[in-house]
Parts: C-alpha cells; sequence; structure tokens
C-alpha cells in the first residue's frame, strides 16, 4: 500500500508538471515570457465587465524583418524581450499587454482622454528606442499603433474580445508603415473603409469576368500646334446594378492584395484590342498609354506576356506606352533599370508617371532609359504659383529635352496653365481643358474623327 502511494503520488506531480507546462505553451510567450494571445482573449470578457473606460491598443513595428536580416536573429530578439519590459514597466495597475506574434503586441489599457493615450504611446515609442540593436549603427525602431476606445457606459455584453481587437487592428492598418502619423483611433471611417474594402475584394474576380472594368480615354495633345497625341487609358468599374465606381475607390485596393496585377494586364489587352481596331477601321492610329503596377518589374514572365499580347493583336510594340510611376522607379533603381532596357529592345515606350508627387531624384532621369515624362499634377499645380515654382518645373523641363525625354504635363484646367507650360516649351498636355477622360466609343466621335489639327477644348 506504501508503494502504491509513493507511485501514485509520482504520477500526480508529473501529471502537475505536464499540465503546468502545458499552461505556459497555451497562455505564455516563451521568448519573452509575456502572456500570449490565448491567454488574453481568454481573460478580456472578465475585464471588459469591469465599469471602467478602456483603450485596447495594437502596436507593431516598421521594418522589424529588416531587423533580423540585417542585424541577426539574436539582436531581434533581444528587441522583442526589450519591448516586452517597456511595455510592463508603463503598465498600471490593472491594465494588460501580451505579445501576438512577431512584431506584434496588444495592450488592454485605462483610457482617460485621447491626448493622455496619445502621450503614453510616445512615452512607450520614445523607451524602446532607447534600447541599442548595435554599438555601431543608430537604427531608429519605428512603432505604428491602433487604438480602440471602450466606454464603460456601452453595453459590453455584444462586444466581444475580437470585436475589441479587430477595431484596434483596423485602425493600425490605417497606419501601417507610416512614419509621420503613427497613431489612429478607430471610427466609424475606418470601418466604413474597412467594409468597402471587403465588399470589393468580394466582387472584384466576378467583375473581371463579367467584363465590368472598362477603359476610358484621356487625349494628350501636342501643345505647340494642340493636334493629338496619344490618350492615355483610364480603368473605370461600373457594377451590375450601374454605379460607377472610380479608380481611387478600389486602385489602393488593388495594389494592397495584389489584384493590380491581373488589372493591368486586362487593360493592357484591351488598349492593343483597340489599336488593332482602329488600324482595321483605317483610323489614324495614335498610341495609347497604360499603366502598369511594380510587379511586373520582378516577373519575367510579366515581360512575355507583353510581347505575346501586341503579337496576338498585330500591333507594333511602340503604339503601347507603359507608364511607371516615380515611386516604382526610385524603389530599385537596378532592377528597374534592366527592365526597362528589355522593354526598349522589345520596342515598348516608357513613361515616367507621377513625377513630382514624392522625393523625385532628377539623377533618375539619367539613369533610367525612358522616353516620356509627365509632371504630376498637384507638383505642377503647386510649383507654377510662385516665382521660383516656375523657374523649378522650367529646369525640370529643359532638363528633360536635354536628355531627349518628351515632356508631359497632366492637369491642365485653364488658359493660364496652358500658356504657361507653352511658355517653357513643355511638349504635350492633358486635361480639363481639353477633355476629361471617356468611353472608348466617345473618344472615336469627337477625338478620331474630328479635326485632328484644331482640337476643341471642353472645359467640362
Amino acid at each position: 500500500f506504501f508503494m502504491f502511494g509513493i507511485l501514485f503520488f509520482y504520477i500526480y506531480n508529473l501529471l502537475k508538471r505536464e499540465h503546468e507546462a502545458l499552461n505556459i505553451f497555451a497562455y505564455q510567450d516563451i521568448l519573452t515570457g509575456a502572456d500570449n494571445r490565448n491567454r488574453f482573449v481568454t481573460d478580456l470578457p472578465a475585464l471588459l465587465r469591469e465599469p471602467a473606460d478602456y483603450a485596447m491598443v495594437l502596436m507593431n513595428m516598421s521594418g522589424f524583418k529588416f531587423v533580423n536580416e540585417f542585424f541577426g536573429f539574436e539582436k531581434g530578439n533581444l528587441l522583442l524581450q526589450h519591448i516586452a519590459r517597456v511595455l510592463e514597466e508603463n503598465l498600471a495597475q490593472g491594465e494588460r499587454y501580451y505579445r501576438d506574434n512577431a512584431d506584434h503586441f496588444g495592450m488592454l489599457l485605462y483610457y482617460k482622454s485621447r491626448e493622455e493615450i496619445i502621450s503614453r504611446m510616445k512615452k512607450i515609442h520614445q523607451d524602446i528606442n532607447d534600447h541599442v540593436i548595435s554599438p555601431n549603427q543608430d537604427y531608429r525602431i519605428n512603432c505604428n499603433f491602433g487604438i480602440n476606445i471602450i466606454q464603460g457606459n456601452e453595453p459590453r455584453m455584444i462586444l466581444s474580445p475580437d470585436a475589441a481587437i479587430n477595431g484596434a487592428l483596423l485602425a493600425l492598418n490605417s497606419v501601417n508603415g507610416n512614419t509621420s502619423n503613427p497613431i489612429a483611433f478607430y471610427d466609424e471611417e475606418i470601418h466604413e473603409k474597412a467594409r468597402k474594402k471587403i465588399e470589393i475584394e468580394s466582387q472584384m474576380h466576378a467583375a473581371l469576368a463579367n467584363g465590368e472594368f472598362h477603359m476610358y480615354l484621356q487625349p494628350k495633345y501636342y501643345l505647340g500646334d494642340q493636334t493629338l497625341h496619344s490618350a492615355e487609358a483610364l480603368v473605370r468599374w461600373c457594377s451590375e446594378d450601374g454605379v460607377m465606381h472610380y479608380p481611387d475607390e478600389f486602385i489602393p485596393v488593388f495594389e494592397e492584395n495584389g489584384f493590380i496585377t491581373e488589372l493591368d494586364m486586362y487593360m493592357l489587352e484591351e488598349a492593343c484590342k483597340k489599336v488593332s481596331c482602329w488600324m482595321k477601321q483605317g483610323y489614324q492610329v495614335r498610341p495609347i498609354s497604360v499603366n502598369q503596377s511594380r510587379v511586373f518589374f520582378y516577373d519575367d514572365e510579366y515581360l512575355d506576356k507583353f510581347h505575346d499580347i501586341v503579337d496576338r493583336y498585330q500591333i507594333e510594340p511602340s503604339l503601347i506606352i507603359l507608364e511607371v510611376t516615380e515611386s516604382v522607379a526610385m524603389s530599385n533603381l537596378d532592377q528597374v533599370k534592366m527592365v526597362i532596357k528589355k522593354l526598349h529592345k522589345m520596342g515598348f515606350t516608357i513613361s515616367m508617371d507621377d513625377f513630382g508627387s514624392g522625393y523625385s531624384s532628377l539623377n533618375t532621369l539619367k539613369d533610367l532609359d525612358i522616353a516620356e515624362l509627365k509632371l504630376d499634377r498637384e507638383f505642377l499645380s503647386e510649383q507654377s504659383t510662385s516665382p521660383k515654382g516656375k523657374v523649378v518645373v522650367e529646369s525640370i523641363i529643359r532638363l528633360a529635352r536635354e536628355l531627349s525625354i518628351t515632356t508631359v504635363a497632366e492637369g491642365i484646367e485653364n488658359e493660364r496653365q496652358l500658356e504657361f507650360l507653352r511658355s517653357i516649351s513643355c511638349d504635350i498636355g492633358q486635361g480639363f481643358y481639353f477633355a476629361r477622360p471617356m468611353p472608348v466609343d466617345a473618344f472615336e466621335n469627337k477625338v478620331l474623327h474630328g479635326p485632328l489639327a484644331e482640337p476643341k477644348p471642353d472645359g467640362n
């Protein structure tokens, strides 16, 4: 009986230790010692029953992957452990924090005011940056914060842990990677944006299959004699219920989820198809410029698809102008240079779009073999309103001309802008002064069928 008791006690302790170990794995983050999401979500309903105002905060770091790659995983782990200590030291009694995964952390804090919670986040951010990743590198750690305010007088029974966390997550996603404004509060605008995104993503594949995306064309004119130079292809989404969706509603969503590559390829084929049709109908054919996302710069298969499409419709690649944004060109200059060189060999014309919308580098013009430079409309409107601004615009156009690069001004809306651009020898222009983007049949009737030498600005 005595031996049976010892055996029972031994088995009991073994099971107890295993249970404790399982609890640690189930509810604790091994690396930092913090609670994990499972523990936090389990405890959250009881916490929310307290009659207090809370701020549910989610935090992550911009570029944590770079820390691991550049400094090594050991340094990355030390940084995560430092962050856990900072959060613990900045918590008041009754507040909680947890590590979710990678560089994602969450906090449930008492809420007094927006100013107070922002001040606390700035303090946490500052304390995190006290950590020296490497003595030889002064690397600033950038954090983003998404905050969901949970008022004590709200009915908590309908607020699930997932709802509390998801609100903070939506706010975090709205500022992810933003270093100038890294803190966001969940509100109806963010909720509506997220709802709209889900709606768009649920419909986009069917919309493409059903032909709901339509190519609109906006003419581009030589500014000297106002004869037609080309047209820019712009997409419009007309859903089955007749509602028209404009690019600023869906393009950012497509760029984020990758669907933009399918849409870009569809628009390229639509442009090639239309140019081929014009040739057969005997129109005086003009090039069509088509926007392209950054993805095709990193996938050789896309270049083959470009060539396959122009071959299929038996048109010269020079009749298609591929527009790439300045931000894409600046992101990986060597790769972009290589791809542009290949595209030139294929016969395509390359245009840099939105020049001046970011941190423009005139050196880029020297390095990239582009045929066309499009000045961003915002850049143009701001720079042309002051004497110094006019000098800047004129200098860019003169430099482009000396590099044998054609210049295009977007957003021309009045005679004054037109005369200014003419006076500094800008080559080509487009904008509402000449014509708004229009359906293809309207473009054929108003522009291709109309007198090419003297297009009449419609001003509408």
